[in-house]
């Protein structure tokens, strides 16, 4: 081993990319051996974690991220030795041969000048902006405002128990990157809100408490207008130009992708991360043999794409895979084979070593949150379930549509295609044709583009098929990355139709027959997705923070002021819009409300949402809430799914105090 590293420590003088990697390396082994003897030591904390561990309490924030960081540190510091112990290895040049299949894998088919591709692309992202513009402004809804309470902006909490006087912690950035009782919070996006929402309070003005719901969604926002702009830069570097630009457009106003697209959370970003892994594999393949860029961008998608959602840990795997293939596509030399095989683990030990610096303090708070989900919410994958993952990767919608309130209705799949619908009928039959067409196009073209395209349906699948045997917990968001292979199978299935239907030369774009059939699914494709798209421009995620103004107004009218309880699941997070709100769990914790409302003279309303949750879970107070002798519904306020919507109710019991508190 001495006389590894001692060849390792002559390679810091080694020229070129791998020579400033070993210095990199070196310098890093040196920063940690630093902060292992200086830092904070575990087992200088264990006597304090053991003493909050018996009084049934969690370590603290701060002891978790000490005992996480160093343990981390003490690795990654091992993973340099054997790094720079091994550099000779993986610091080898390729010395790979063009493979001859460059122009095979960039096949000339149907050209777009470089301005009118640029036009198309930017109408797409303007597009997608204004689709999603509406949703981003109205209001958070619970998960979003689970990170704004512990990662993002800071919560209110009462001074004593039950104390009416409160106090606002303030999240840092500690909270943002490391707070993690809970899989909800995802932290690279809850770090960049919180930069925004810091960057927005200052430049503004602003108190700490105060925070813009658009700029709590500014990153996942930006990066659903980059994952437009990004999948028509893939297809055009795959001289597919029409189906970039159409690839780009269906992405624009693909319903999932506009829902989550804005949400606060990690979902925008892993699209275009998948993305990114996607250009990364295509680098590989095009590359020079011995340049270390594509590598290193490899290696840095990985890294990104595991950090910023961890279910996406299956799509770095498939990448990994199809990285593999790429190495054997490349060159049928045996030693280049393995050369480029000590890259590629190389690589992406590096982006592991990172990702375990940073996640560390997160898998100690892992283990009891699972344990916790799996025993109050388990939430496996059923047949229903399943149906709603394809209908809404292909769609956007829901398989079966619902009743939402007051008689308002939204159609699913499923209830047009019952009612014979043509349209609907038409888009689900052209819509997997179209796509299963354009993977077997490309496959035929260049089998290593069909690679990269295949590993992203690859890992949904095993995604799907281990959560199935493992019960693990599922929702159908998890694996919103399927929509990048699905736009961009249909917009070179679509291509393809293009080529056969007129192949005499020509411009797309001036020439109209040949542009006919993208024009026609296009429009088809809207229009059938058009009730949920018109949704999303009409309604709030899930309207708290209507519901918070409504209580604010009530507020001031009142001379007395008001109480305000909230019921059950979404009632307790709305302290973040209102922190005066109760929270009840329980009738008890209701008549409690109502007491206090009574002997101070104040008006009581109640709200709720997650109604079919809250019937189930926390039944017991429904006696109240429902019997019109004690509770009178004075608003309501829609969402976008059935439990999203609330309901404001005054008491009207014994004790109520009038409309002006007196």
């Amino acid at each position: 081993m001495a006389g590894r590293l001692g060849a390792a420590l002559k390679g810091i003088r080694r020229r070129g990319v791998a020579g400033r990697i070993v210095r990199c390396l070196t310098l890093l082994l040196a920063l940690l051996l630093v902060y292992l003897v200086l830092g904070e030591k575990p087992w200088d904390l264990r006597e304090d974690i053991a003493a909050r561990l018996a009084q049934e309490k969690d370590p603290t924030l701060e002891q978790n991220i000490a005992v996480g960081l160093y343990w981390a540190a003490a690795i990654n510091a091992g993973m340099c030795l054997l790094l720079l112990a091994s550099s000779r290895w993986w610091g080898r040049d390729l010395d790979w041969k063009d493979s001859g299949e460059r122009l095979a894998a960039s096949p000339t088919t149907i050209q777009v000048g470089p301005r009118l591709f640029w036009i198309g692309l930017t109408g797409a992202v303007v597009l997608a902006g204004a689709l999603r513009w509406n949703l981003a402004h109205r209001s958070l809804w619970w998960d979003e405002l689970w990170c704004v309470k512990h990662a993002v902006v800071g919560r209110h909490d009462p001074i004593q128990h039950e104390s009416e006087e409160l106090r606002f912690r303030d999240a840092g950035l500690d909270a943002a990157l490391w707070y993690y009782k809970k899989p909800t919070n995802h932290y690279l996006h809850s770090t960049l809100s919180n930069l925004a929402v810091g960057a927005w309070q200052k430049l503004g003005g602003k108190d700490q408490t105060e925070f813009s719901d658009f700029v709590v969604r500014l990153p996942a926002y930006l990066a659903a207008l980059a994952s437009i702009a990004g999948i028509g830069i893939l297809l055009r570097w795959w001289r597919y130009d029409v189906a970039g630009l159409t690839a780009a457009w269906l992405l624009a106003v693909h319903p999932e992708h506009i829902r989550y697209g804005v949400d606060a959370r990690s979902y925008s970003m892993t699209v275009l991360f998948a993305i990114l892994g996607c250009l990364a594999l295509s680098a590989l393949y095009f590359s020079r043999s011995g340049s270390w860029r594509p590598w290193l961008l490899f290696g840095l998608s990985q890294f990104f794409l595991v950090w910023n959602f961890l279910y996406a840990v299956w799509l770095a795997a498939a990448f990994f895979v199809a990285a593999g293939i790429i190495l054997f596509k490349r060159s049928r030399d045996r030693e280049a084979r393995v050369r480029g095989v000590i890259r590629l683990v190389f690589v992406n030990v590096l982006a592991g070593m990172t990702f375990i610096q940073l996640f560390a303090p997160n898998f100690i708070q892992m283990k009891k949150w699972m344990i916790t989900i799996h025993q109050t919410d388990p939430h496996q994958i059923t047949w229903p379930l399943f149906q709603d993952t394809f209908s809404k990767i292909f769609f956007g919608m829901h398989w079966s549509g619902f009743h939402r309130i007051k008689g308002e209705d939204a159609p699913g799949v499923l209830d047009g295609i019952a009612e014979g619908d043509p349209l609907s009928i038409s888009v689900m039959v052209l819509t997997v044709i179209l796509m299963l067409a354009g993977m077997v196009h490309v496959s035929r073209r260049c089998r290593v583009l069909a690679v990269i395209l295949w590993s992203v349906w690859g890992a949904g699948t095993v995604h799907l098929l281990t959560n199935y045997l493992t019960q693990q917990y599922y929702y159908p968001r998890f694996l919103i990355y399927l929509v990048v292979p699905l736009v961009a199978g249909l917009a070179l299935g679509l291509e393809r139709v293009m080529r056969i239907a007129r192949r005499e030369a020509g411009d797309p774009l001036t020439d109209v027959p040949r542009a006919i059939p993208v024009l026609v699914y296009l429009g088809m494709f809207a229009g059938f997705a058009w009730p949920e798209i018109k949704l999303l421009q009409q309604r709030p995620y899930a309207p708290l923070r209507n519901v918070a103004e409504f209580l604010e107004a009530r507020n001031a009218e009142s001379e007395s002021g008001i109480v305000v309880v909230g019921y059950g699941l979404g009632g307790d997070i709305m302290r973040i819009y209102y922190p005066r709100t109760r929270f009840a769990r329980s009738l008890a914790e209701v008549e409690k409300g109502a007491a206090v409302a009574a002997e101070n003279g104040k008006p009581l309303y109640l709200f709720y949402g997650y109604s079919s949750f809250n019937r189930a879970m926390v039944p017991d107070g429904f006696s109240w809430i429902d019997d019109p002798e004690k509770f009178s519904e004075v608003a309501h306020f829609v969402g976008i799914e059935p439990d999203f919507y609330y309901w404001v109710l005054k008491w009207v019991g014994a004790g109520s105090a009038g409309e002006d508190g007196r």
